[in-house]
Order: structure tokens, then C-alpha cells, then sequence
């Protein structure tokens, strides 16, 4: 569990949390106080900033494709469809895609 200093932001905390809850499996009773000084660090260099975090939703759609692409096996479009929470269309579009790849390849 991590403690907070009395008072302390709202924004730091989670940040500080989140840190904590990443360092902590690999620290244990360590990730607290380190997480603290992350976020510390955080404040002081960034401070009074807006600063924008990238949800960067592009590489996990090419991650999530790549998946689809790697474990079909020739008859679980629909599988891969639940599983990831497209269409059975975007399956087929991913692996017609990944075909036209593949022979593309074969050519050059």
C-alpha cells in the first residue's frame, strides 16, 4: 500500500500510484518510496506544464491485427472477431491484407 504525504495533490497521487503499482511486484516495500521520488522529479521538471500523453491507439491496433493475423488458423474468423471485438469483416479484411503482404513480398 502506499502512503501519501498529508496533504498531497490529487493528479500527483495517481501518478504515484500508477508508478507505485508498476515498481511494486519487482520492489516490494522499495516501490513506495521510489514511486515518490519519480513523481517528485515529475513535479519539479514539469511542473505548471500541459503536457499531452498519447493514448497511442495506433500501435495497439497494429499489435491487436498482428494478433488476429498470428493466430488464425484457417477457420476462426469468428473466434478472432469475439475475441478481439471487431467484425468478422475486419478479420477477413486483416488476413486479405496480410496475404496481399505476403505475396508482395515473394516479389521483391
Amino acid at each position: 500500500m502506499l502512503t501519501l504525504p498529508d496533504p498531497y495533490p490529487e493528479t500527483l497521487a495517481e501518478l504515484a500510484q500508477l508508478i507505485h503499482d508498476q515498481l511494486q511486484p519487482r520492489m516490494g516495500e522499495d516501490a513506495g518510496p521510489q514511486a515518490l521520488r519519480i513523481v517528485d522529479a515529475l513535479r519539479r521538471e514539469l511542473g505548471g506544464s500541459l503536457i499531452y500523453i498519447p493514448k497511442d491507439t495506433a500501435r495497439a491496433r497494429r499489435q491487436r491485427n498482428d494478433a488476429i493475423v498470428r493466430e488464425f488458423t484457417g477457420r476462426n474468423h469468428d473466434a478472432l472477431a469475439r475475441k478481439y471485438g471487431v467484425s468478422t469483416l475486419h478479420v477477413y479484411r486483416l488476413l486479405a491484407a496480410a496475404r496481399q503482404r505476403r505475396q508482395v513480398a515473394l516479389f521483391v
